[in-house]
């Protein structure tokens, strides 16, 4: 028959369960957006809460709609292990979230003399790693730069034999330190040793690896595609009868994928700019008085505020530990200054990275032979020293290599 008016309705409810138990994790960088959005299924709708410690610079938001957001730009590293849960009259629901935070991280390699030494670390200053990039009885010195290669978003470390190790290229995890690659960037016979950068030429998700052979091999670039090692392009930077070597540095796609050049000792001091994937040239300029024969260093990084790629050199040898800086626009002088004391001859070492992240490079300085193990971080803009160490034993003269 009909309902007496009084009949009670029930209505089924279901505990709360997330949709989003495919994606447990996340790996960012510092300073880099992040937005994650939680979905919870449920009747009644579920409302979703963290009682756990967030990095600083990320809010976690419960919309009260079965839905919530975590948002922002982390300024803290770490590992966050995450408990998000979804509760309801009914019950709850639990996802579990690890969030690796990252920092940059930057490289010191032993110079000649010593043992292949390198020491990895974070940008403020705590070592990550320590190791031997080679066989420990190799003295030949191990030229060292930084960029990830996995995708993982933390930088790899990227060594090259120096003279008489051959030109042996390794690749090593930032994370964990496993062999990512290991190969001859030139004919194995050659003893000149090998000169290393890396940055995005070929596509702007993945890092990719530059090398100039060593004093005695011409100055011969090849860039290898970080993923798979495949040769992207190969040039002669100058005249390929020229024997003293060529330093390299390799700019983000952001910045057109360019790779820049040094001439080593007995060159002058010659800095070229290259179109990556072709080879076609940018730029042509002399860093110093072209009098000068001790070779140069060469990085890449955002220093002014007109988006492009500006061109860090350091002298070698010879010719004091003088640092210029010439704009990515039109290679107009942005800064020259003395790393260390103008008196000391044994050159410098450069190489940059965003260590405040605030979307400009700090210059990571190398002594080269003759000082102590001395590395220095400063600010790309105001030079304001934010790291000063010495990177090995203190007897040791043998100068580093930065990257």
């Amino acid at each position: 028959e009909g309902g007496t008016g009084n009949d009670v309705v029930l209505l089924t409810g279901v505990a709360p369960e997330f949709q989003n138990a495919g994606f447990p994790f996340a790996r960012i960088k510092v300073g880099e957006p992040f937005l994650l959005n939680l979905t919870a299924s449920g009747n009644p709708t579920p409302s979703i809460s963290l009682t756990d410690a967030l990095p600083n610079g990320l809010t976690f938001t419960n919309n009260a709609n079965g839905t919530a957001t975590l948002a922002g730009t982390p300024t803290q590293s770490g590992d966050f292990i995450l408990n998000f849960r979804a509760n309801n009259l009914v019950g709850s629901g639990a996802l579990f979230f690890v969030l690796t935070v990252v920092r940059p991280l930057f490289a010191v390699g032993a110079g000649p003399g010593g043992q292949p030494t390198v020491r990895v670390f974070h940008a403020d200053g705590t070592e990550r790693f320590n190791f031997f990039a080679f066989d420990r009885t190799f003295a030949g010195g191990v030229h060292v730069a930084t960029a990830d290669v996995n995708r993982d978003k933390t930088d790899d470390i990227i060594v090259g034999a120096g003279p008489g190790g051959g030109p042996h290229v390794r690749v090593f995890d930032g994370v964990n330190l496993n062999l990512i690659h290991s190969f001859f960037a030139y004919h194995a016979s050659f003893r000149g040793g090998v000169f290393v950068g890396g940055g995005s030429i070929s596509s702007g998700d993945v890092d990719d690896i530059v090398t100039g052979a060593g004093p005695g091999g011409g100055p011969h670039v090849k860039a290898y595609d970080g993923r798979d090692l495949s040769l992207l392009n190969e040039f002669f930077a100058y005249d390929p009868n020229f024997r003293g070597g060529v330093r390299v540095a390799a700019a983000n796609n952001e910045f057109g994928g360019n790779i820049v050049t040094g001439a080593g000792p007995g060159g002058g001091p010659h800095v070229q700019v290259f179109r990556g994937l072709t080879g076609a040239p940018v730029a042509s300029f002399y860093a110093f008085s072209p009098s000068f024969t001790g070779g140069v260093y060469v990085a890449l990084g955002k220093i002014d505020d007109d988006g492009l790629g500006d061109i860090i050199v350091s002298a070698d040898e010879g010719g004091g530990p003088h640092v210029q800086v010439f704009s990515g626009h039109d290679l107009s002088l942005l800064q020259s200054f003395y790393a260390f004391d103008p008196a000391f001859t044994g050159g410098v070492r450069i190489a940059t990275n965003d260590l405040d992240n605030d979307g400009r490079v700090e210059l990571i300085i190398g002594a080269g032979p003759g000082g102590t193990s001395h590395v220095r971080a400063i600010r790309g803009t105001s030079r304001e020293q934010i790291q000063s160490f010495v990177a090995f034993d203190p007897a040791y003269l043998g100068g580093v290599f930065v990257g």
